[in-house]
């Protein structure tokens, strides 16, 4: 099992490759995760710059079982995304915020777990649905779409009981 830890000392001001492949047992050190099926391959490209540390980060995967979200199928989302994190050697506690880690100086390893965590979960898409194809043919379970359809509620025109609450309202 990889241990998602880099090695600062071997960065220089050469850019330095790092790979790492996350498979579903990754996630399954994280228990609120919605991912547990995916295929994700992380490249980082590292140098180190004075007293921080610059990681160029390329994510690119599939993760396996989310749920669309208009027929709760289970469907493949591919997941794409590049971020820069800057590892700043500091001897004060900072807090770190999204673009850069405080590290202690003269440090010599750091876990990326959790930021690899992070990185997956802001990649993947609020709205989650199957793609159409060319043909606009969805993979939506069609059982499902005709009930929501059948179920959801249509507008009447306007209901005067908004009337005397807009009345209150303008008092």
């Amino acid at each position: 099992m990889q241990d998602y830890n880099i090695n600062l000392n071997s960065i220089t001001k050469e850019s330095k490759v790092y790979s790492f492949i996350l498979r579903d047992d990754f996630f399954k050190a994280f228990e609120s995760s919605e991912v547990t099926k995916a295929n994700i391959d992380i490249v980082i490209n590292a140098k180190k710059e004075y007293k921080k540390y610059v990681l160029n980060i390329k994510l690119t995967g599939i993760i396996k079982n989310l749920l669309c979200d208009l027929c709760t199928e289970e469907l493949n989302i591919p997941i794409k995304n590049t971020t820069t994190i800057i590892l700043q050697e500091s001897k004060e506690q900072l807090e770190s915020n999204d673009e850069i880690i405080y590290i202690q100086p003269h440090q010599n390893t750091i876990n990326l777990k959790s930021l690899f965590f992070e990185i997956i979960t802001l990649s993947i898409p609020n709205k989650r649905i199957h793609i159409k194809d060319k043909k606009g043919n969805s993979e939506c379970n069609n059982d499902m779409l005709k009930l929501i359809e059948k179920y959801m509620q249509k507008e009447e025109g306007y209901d005067e009981r908004w009337q005397k609450l807009n009345e209150i309202k303008t008092i």
